[in-house]
């Protein structure tokens, strides 16, 4: 929904550009922002406006800012990823304006050129069965990791701390209004319906990630909280996309975003495992 799109990382990252001059993790930033754009409903396509002797389509960081201009009642917003942008850029469009009203920050062909579209995550997922996940679930063992993490205690080379997490089984938690106790079988429940779903996060913003069941404390709140086997460079392509400000290990370590937004420069993935059509109950 529209007014679910925030942004907030990103306009910190205007604003840095506008103060320094300086793209900073700009680029980045615009790699994982879902931006606003105004449809006409009659001709079926964007709208578009002029500035500067040129034509471009206005985006926007967020609802507040596309209600700063009236495009009048056959107009409404739709939501996309960066990619869709992008993908119009690589089709001809001359380029966009985000925050017409603000920022009015312009993105051009020139764009594509700065980009490095293999981030960008199109892969051919072939879903595991109940059966294979439940295999996965049941075989976590992360001793090593535990080990690493004992070791190390307070002082954290967070390089080597993603390249330990990368090769262990991690969980996180969802929370769903509704019991979906029923819906299991076999030690697994199959989502029906994912938007019933959704992953929890602290307070300061951060996705709650763990290395095993043990270390697990749901929120207490008035909800139903399951596990979920994490994909861990899918998980943080969804943190950045959500405007998140990273990713909280066992309720102890924070990987903030900007080390995310960094690691993931260049991360070229190879075939992933998609886990996210089945929850686990605690």
């Amino acid at each position: 929904m529209p007014t679910a799109v925030t942004n907030e990382y990103l306009r910190k990252e205007f604003n840095n550009f506008e103060l320094k001059e300086d793209f900073g993790n700009l680029i980045e930033e615009l790699k994982y922002s879902t931006l606003i754009v105004p449809i006409d409903i009659e001709k079926e396509g964007c709208v578009m406006v002029g500035m500067n002797d040129e034509v471009y389509i206005p985006i926007f960081t967020d609802i507040h800012e596309y209600q700063k201009v009236n495009f009048g009642k056959n107009v409404h917003p739709e939501v996309f990823d960066f990619n869709f942008y992008l993908e119009l850029l690589e089709m001809g469009a001359f380029g966009f304006i985000v925050n017409i009203e603000s920022e009015r920050f312009p993105i051009t062909q020139e764009f594509l050129d700065l980009m490095d579209t293999d981030y960008m995550f199109d892969l051919d997922y072939q879903p595991f069965t109940a059966k294979e996940i439940k295999r996965i679930h049941d075989s976590i063992d992360n001793h090593e990791l535990e080990e690493f993490l004992e070791e190390k205690s307070n002082i954290w080379d967070f390089d080597s701390l993603m390249e330990m997490l990368l090769k262990s089984d991690l969980l996180t938690v969802v929370a769903s209004m509704k019991s979906l106790d029923d819906l299991e079988e076999n030690g697994v429940i199959s989502i029906i319906d994912p938007d019933k779903i959704a992953y929890c996060r602290t307070s300061d913003k951060c996705a709650l990630v763990f290395s095993s069941e043990d270390k697990i404390k749901p929120p207490h709140r008035n909800a139903h909280f399951y596990t979920q086997l994490v994909n861990l460079p899918l998980f943080i392509d969804f943190v950045l996309k959500k405007d998140l400000a990273g990713i909280k290990l066992n309720d102890e370590i924070v990987i903030s975003r900007e080390f995310l937004i960094n690691f993931m420069k260049g991360f070229n993935c190879p075939c992933i495992d998609k886990y996210d059509d089945y929850i686990f109950m605690i």
